[in-house]
């Protein structure tokens, strides 16, 4: 996955989102996860690379978040919840 791909910028948005609706800065974000500050600054910026999911997890803690509700946002369509499964559903009858 391209680091400019649509869902990059989605889970970029959504951690910036984040940030904003607790009211904290990077660095508290980065105090709370784990995180290195300079790592959250990175994934948030233009050019982040893909976060790791292991990296989304502690960044999902710092919000008291679980991973499932990070991508229940109406930022992820249900295709992008498929996509980052990896599940396909097959049509039914």
């Amino acid at each position: 996955m391209s680091r400019n791909s649509p869902i990059n910028q989605k889970v970029r948005a959504r951690i910036k989102a984040l940030r904003g609706t607790h009211g904290l800065t990077q660095a508290e974000l980065a105090e709370r996860s784990g995180v290195d500050y300079k790592h959250i600054q990175l994934l948030e910026g233009k050019t982040a690379p893909s976060v790791r999911l292991d990296t989304l997890e502690k960044i999902c803690l710092g919000f008291a978040l679980k991973l499932h509700e990070f991508f229940d946002d109406p930022v992820f369509t249900h295709a992008d919840r498929i996509a980052i499964s990896g599940k396909t559903k097959t049509a039914r009858k």
